[in-house]
């Protein structure tokens, strides 16, 4: 199992940067690697839709911005019903389904669509719009935290003034999120919140690893779910407060779509006299979605990030101002597209993240440039 891990490590050499000043590493990830591969679920066979449930999803998403267009909510939300029959897990037909629904006064059926546009989603803008949606949601259901935790994810995917708009009707500002978990709060609720947007699911186990995390006082937790395989594994602060999510997977629609994100680096280093934490995972996101319009081809996309969270630890409150900045942005699918950064921190505590190959979007482009630190 480590030595799956170090092959890992190995083929993500080239993103990584060595920092201005000499840095003191603990040795300390052997088994921190091993027990997210294996809590990773077993592979399915990847089973593509019939040409005849192309053409059945094809026509009721038709219908369904039809019905959308004409203010016709409940009949909308039955026909993306029906995409979904044809087609299940569909982000599209998903997002689609969330705002019907919404709009038809349906808050759990619109909700469930979301939550699974959003985890679905390849592309920003499809999650963006996702988690704005759920945000509304949360906002006409009364859970304004929730919502604010939405909105606020929404808008770190694409800036939006319709989305800020709402953080500032909510008495918040974009970049003050809420914490992680309130005082008194159980770890495992505030994670089951974060990871699956409810705490009461029964389907879900939580519970402390015994797995050493890379700094001490600090705790990991696995959460498992039988919806869609799920798998996780949080990286908690001495105050429970999230710290990073080490590892995470899902898969569905009999193989289409599946997501795993992998530990491939955990360090902590000296940095100007500041105890620096440097989590670097790979994130791999496949999913297959089809046209709605007249062209039968299956459309296959790949997104696979390798990404950077940066905290200031060893203090009375850990910090983490830079967190999954995306290194290396691969995707693939109608326009193939790579982007590479590069991130250099000197010893005043100056982060420094530089484009080096491709194009970014408006998200990655607020990370471009000096970052301080501390």
């Amino acid at each position: 199992m480590f030595a799956s891990w170090k092959a890992r490590a190995l083929a993500t050499g080239s993103a990584r940067r060595a920092y201005d000043e000499p840095m003191k590493r603990f040795a300390i990830l052997g088994v921190l690697v091993a027990f997210s591969a294996s809590a990773e679920p077993a592979k399915r066979e990847v089973k593509q839709p019939t040409k005849a449930q192309r053409a059945a999803y094809k026509k009721h998403v038709k219908a369904g911005w039809a019905f959308q267009r004409a203010s016709k909510w409940a009949d909308a939300t039955r026909e993306f019903d029906q995409a979904l029959v044809a087609v299940d897990g569909d982000p599209r037909a998903l997002t689609e389904l969330g705002f019907s629904a919404m709009n038809a006064g349906d808050f759990a059926k619109a909700r469930k669509a979301d939550e699974q546009a959003i985890q679905l989603a390849v592309d920003g803008k499809t999650k963006a719009s996702a988690l704005y949606n759920l945000g509304l949601v949360f906002e006409k259901s009364g859970d304004k935290i929730a919502a604010l935790r939405s909105y606020l994810a929404s808008l770190q995917l694409r800036p939006h003034k319709a989305v800020e708009q709402a953080v500032t009707r909510l008495g918040a500002k974009p970049e003050a999120p809420p914490p992680f978990c309130e005082p008194d709060a159980k770890p495992c609720d505030c994670i089951r919140r974060e990871a699956f947007d409810e705490i009461e699911d029964q389907q879900g186990s939580c519970e402390l690893s015994k797995d050493v995390p890379p700094v001490k006082g600090f705790h990991i937790y696995h959460i498992e779910r039988a919806f869609h395989f799920e798998h996780a594994d949080y990286l908690l602060d001495e105050h429970d407060q999230l710290v990073a999510v080490l590892s995470s997977g899902f898969e569905s629609g009999h193989g289409r779509n599946s997501d795993e994100m992998t530990l491939s680096k955990a360090e902590v280093t000296t940095v100007g006299g500041h105890q620096l934490l440097r989590i670097e995972t790979v994130d791999e996101l496949t999913i297959t979605t089809l046209p709605a319009n007249d062209d039968d081809e299956v459309s296959l996309e790949s997104h696979t990030r390798t990404l950077v969270t940066l905290c200031e630890v060893g203090i009375a409150k850990t910090r983490c101002p830079l967190r999954e900045v995306p290194l290396i942005d691969e995707y693939t699918g109608a326009g193939p597209t790579k982007a590479m950064l590069d991130l250099a921190v000197t010893p005043d505590g100056v982060a420094t993240i530089k484009l080096v190959k491709g194009s970014t979007d408006a998200a990655t482009n607020k990370l471009i440039g000096p970052h301080r630190l501390w």
